[in-house]
């Protein structure tokens, strides 16, 4: 974010645009696509420079047509600028499409896990193992300092507004996923990894207490999340108090 020439912008990394706002009026008054996720802005003159992290370019936003006049190949993948007169600096680092891929990572334990089944590796083996080897629908973005707590879409194509005052979420799965063997990657299947874990591991069930139909499921029994199943179970338990807001899946 940067303040110049009476608005304030907003580099909006997920959806490649660059929001202008207005102070006086806090609204939005031009959305700009630029390149794939803009990371830092800078004012020069007239104009709004924008640092584009993944597509390794800059993109030079015309602030009095409220467009993306040019665009400038770097080196690099630009994570930072700065303005100096009328020159503009930016800091790279080694782009995306050329960092190393493959290899093998191996990781020390004291002690032998007990399952790499996803459902069973809470609490018995780190965050990083299961981030290093399996996806979900968001996670924290890859990245050093302050910006590794960002919350950003993995296999989801975005991440949804809350709807149902903030106990609805919908998920929609970027295209084309499949499982290491080819088999498609199933919007029913992230119920079934839910229900998973409320069936086999008791201390990852806590975590999950507020979704729609968990509280009737029991570690050690089948558990079924389907919609047809809770408007059941729902219909049954009329006459009891409203349960706490939870969150169920589409």
């Amino acid at each position: 974010m940067v303040f110049g020439l009476g608005s304030v912008w907003v580099a909006n990394g997920l959806d490649s645009t660059v929001s202008r706002i207005d102070p006086a009026t806090d609204s939005v008054t031009a959305t700009i696509p630029v390149g794939d996720s803009p990371d830092a802005l800078a004012v020069v003159g007239d104009s709004v420079w924008v640092a584009n992290r993944v597509a390794s370019t800059l993109t030079r936003i015309d602030a009095a047509k409220n467009i993306a006049a040019s665009t400038v190949a770097v080196g690099g993948s630009p994570v930072a600028l700065t303005a100096r007169g009328s020159d503009i600096w930016t800091a790279t680092r080694t782009a995306l499409n050329k960092l190393p891929r493959g290899g093998t990572l191996r990781a020390v334990l004291s002690t032998p896990p007990s399952s790499i089944d996803p459902a069973l590796t809470y609490p018995h083996l780190p965050f990083q193992f299961s981030e290093g080897v399996y996806d979900a629908l968001v996670t924290f973005q890859r990245v050093g300092g302050s910006g590794g707590l960002e919350l950003v879409p993995d296999l989801a194509l975005t991440i949804p507004s809350p709807t149902a005052g903030g106990t609805v979420y919908s998920f929609v799965l970027r295209p084309g996923l499949r499982y290491s063997d080819g088999q498609p990657v199933r919007p029913e299947d992230f119920r079934r990894a839910l229900e998973r874990v409320l069936e086999l591991n008791a201390s990852a069930a806590s975590f999950l207490t507020g979704i729609v139909g968990a509280a009737s499921c029991q570690s050690g029994k089948p558990c079924d999340l389907s919609p047809r199943n809770n408007r059941f179970r729902q219909s049954r338990h009329r006459h009891l108090p409203s349960r706490r807001p939870g969150r169920e899946l589409p």
